[in-house]
């Protein structure tokens, strides 16, 4: 997997202060998708981010899960034009997303679309939060990831 060292980053980073490692470690298929689930009622709480925070750290060390991280895929991870933060909770949404399809069918095999819809759902859930300019940057890019893997909204 590429870029490990900057997924690590990430979990460090959305670690909210009043959340200890112990509250959010996940070691099993079963505890990984019920905080997907807490991911995706609250993308944007401390709770939604302690949840990415654990699930980057599963996908890092997890036997249970494979990813295929690159910048043809995810093209924003290496757009500077993309505020630095959002290109990190879109990194984060792409790994969930793929870690969600592969926990949910089984399989230990990359899933580029469920990774790339899942950030184009975070995207529009972040939309107010931003600038305009940003979340153009974003959806372009987003979109570009799209059209790679020709990805359907499932």
């Amino acid at each position: 997997m590429k870029y490990s060292l900057l997924i690590f980053i990430i979990s460090i980073m959305f670690v909210p202060q009043e959340v200890s490692a112990s509250d959010v470690q996940i070691e099993t298929a079963e505890k990984a998708a019920k905080a997907i689930s807490i991911y995706r009622e609250s993308r944007t709480s401390d709770v939604g981010f302690a949840a990415m925070a654990a699930l980057m750290e599963f996908a890092e060390q997890s036997d249970l899960v494979y990813l295929e991280i690159s910048e043809e895929n995810a093209p924003w991870i290496s757009d500077n034009n993309i505020k630095e933060e959002l290109r990190h909770i879109m990194l984060a949404a792409y790994v969930i997303g793929n870690v969600a399809k592969q926990i949910e069918t089984r399989t230990k095999e990359n899933n580029h679309c469920a990774g790339a819809i899942e950030v184009a759902m975070l995207i529009e859930q972040v939309k107010g939060l931003l600038s305009e300019s940003q979340i153009k940057l974003a959806k372009a890019s987003v979109e570009q990831s799209i059209n790679i893997g020709a990805c359907t909204a499932t």
